[in-house]
């Protein structure tokens, strides 16, 4: 966005789910499951913003 502003050239404001990621470094995507999950807080649906649950290898210790 700093380059942008340097050579003159700039997104309209209204084109804010372009804006928002080129500014971030997020993508689009990420970007609008965001704005749903937050659309979904705001209506009722869910209780808070969730995180994906990562799976994690579990190691135990053998020939003790």
């Amino acid at each position: 966005m700093k380059t942008e502003f340097e050579l003159g050239i700039t997104n309209p404001v209204s084109k804010v789910q372009k804006r928002v990621p080129e500014a971030t470094g997020v993508s689009r995507r990420n970007l609008c499951s965001v704005l749903k999950e937050g659309e979904n807080l705001e209506n009722g649906v869910a209780m808070a913003f969730s995180t994906t649950r990562k799976l994690r290898p579990k190691f135990t210790l053998k020939g003790s």
